[in-house]
């Protein structure tokens, strides 16, 4: 047996996860409407379903256990009114069967059960289309009931069952002789599998029941003094419980799968129309919160009365700020200031005017791309009834701020030779060729995927035919 391990507070072992009463007591499918009767014949006829495709598929028997106690344990945290059992026990005993590394194709598993389903409802046997979309439906939802199982049970997939333990005990025992005894302990342990057993009590205290239940039926004596149960760690109480529910077991009537679908189909009505109801309701509160808590009601901010207090208040803080800004205007320092820039505006104009001339004869001369503006002064000098002058305009006042940066000293470069220098630099600089080469294996890289994902489903569609 392997010993516990604890790593950040979480126990990690080998041993089978049993669950406590209250887990198995109010169940999820209990709680969405279902009685325990239903239940118990929904799991019986999942493990039924399990066994029969297991003998179709050629597993062995630890498969088709492990594939019973996933079914089993997934149905203790979700429902069966919420989740189809059949499409369940299909991805159990597929996942079963990667587990006890004897794997077996979706597409045969998809077969199999078709085939126990037709067979139940006394139809013709018939091969099911592979390439349906009653198929492709079948296949997508067992590899998303896989991923579901996998994720309620938290990846704790490991189940460790009592039929080893039956042939070591009974070697123990000296009773490996008797053939009868064995399998008639095999038979209960393979039947205790529909049960909730597993999930109760130890692969121990389980095999050591079927033993003494099948001892008992064929009258055959066990140590008695001492108790031969104590040296395999088990008690009188659990083995009596343990094989009271197996014999119960037997007295369970067979249900028709038909009638198990319309229950189920019932209490899904059912759950529907609450949802419905708890929906209403939502929506009724919401709408009662929504009026009562409305800004024509209620002030905003802690403010005390009504919405027109404070429209009358945002007015008289704009009028407020109207006012400020109407003084700040009539200030005499600004009316100074804008009169001077009046002057200097009307200058700039006459000195445009005279020099329209000389400006259209070093306009012609110039080509365009040496031509310089500045868009400041354009935004200036422009006037919007005459779009020809601009030009003259502007030329001319660039000529006399080149001029005056000459005097003082100070050189700026043109636009066109910036322009002509960054594509020199840009032609010889060594990043942009790494860039290039960058972007060319990108591009080789991405056409190369794209051929091996039409090569891959190429054949997957020659597999599917």
């Amino acid at each position: 047996m392997a010993v516990p391990t604890e790593f950040s507070g979480v126990v990690l072992s080998l041993e089978n996860t049993i669950y406590p009463d209250e887990k198995l007591q109010e169940t999820p499918s209990q709680l969405d409407g279902l009685s325990k009767e239903m239940e118990t014949n929904l799991r019986i006829a999942g493990c039924e379903y399990i066994q029969a495709a297991g003998i179709l598929l050629k597993l062995p028997q630890v498969a088709m256990a492990t594939a019973q106690v996933l079914y089993q344990r997934y149905y203790y945290s979700k429902s069966f009114v919420k989740y189809n059992y059949e499409i369940c026990a299909m991805a159990c005993i597929f996942l079963a069967a990667k587990i006890e590394e004897h794997p077996r194709r979706i597409r045969d598993v998809v077969n199999v059960f078709y085939h126990i389903r037709r067979k139940l409802n006394e139809l013709p046997n018939k091969v099911m289309d592979y390439m349906s979309n009653e198929y492709f439906h079948k296949k997508s939802e067992v590899i998303k009931a896989e991923r579901r199982v996998l994720k309620e049970l938290g990846f704790c997939v490991h189940v460790k069952h009592p039929h080893k333990c039956i042939v070591t005990y009974l070697k123990i025992l000296e009773c490996n002789d008797n053939t009868e005894l064995i399998q008639k302990a095999w038979n209960y342990m393979n039947d205790s599998l529909r049960t909730d057993v597993f999930m109760r009590y130890t692969p121990e205290t389980i095999a050591c029941a079927c033993i003494y239940l099948s001892a008992r039926q064929l009258g055959i004596g066990l140590p008695s003094n001492p108790p031969w149960y104590e040296v395999f760690d088990a008690t009188t109480k659990e083995m009596e419980r343990i094989s009271r529910t197996i014999l119960h077991l037997y007295t369970i009537p067979k249900v028709k799968v038909e009638d198990l679908e319309k229950e189920i189909d019932a209490a899904k009505k059912i759950l529907d129309e609450k949802r419905k109801k708890e929906k209403e309701q939502k929506h009724s509160e919401t709408a009662q919160t929504s009026i009562q808590g409305s800004p024509v009601d209620s002030p905003r901010n802690g403010q005390k009365g009504s919405p027109n207090k404070s429209k009358e208040l945002v007015r008289q803080a704009l009028n407020k700020i109207r006012e400020n800004n109407k003084d700040k205007s009539n200030h005499p320092e600004d009316r100074d200031h804008k009169n001077d820039e009046k002057i200097s505006t009307s200058r700039s104009t006459d000195s445009t005017r005279s020099g329209s001339e000389i400006s259209s004869e070093s306009s012609d001369s110039s080509s365009p791309r040496k031509r310089s503006r500045s868009p400041v002064v354009r935004s200036r000098h422009s006037r919007p009834g005459s779009p020809s002058d601009d030009r003259h305009h502007s030329s001319n006042v660039n000529s006399k701020i080149e001029k005056a940066r000459e005097k003082a000293g100070i050189t700026f470069r043109k636009r066109s030779d910036y322009r002509r220098s960054r594509s020199r630099s840009r032609s010889r600089s060594p990043y942009r060729s790494r860039y290039r080469d960058s972007y060319r294996r990108d591009e080789r890289r991405r056409s190369k995927d794209r051929d091996r994902r039409d090569d891959r489903r190429r054949r997957d569609y020659y597999d599917r035919r």
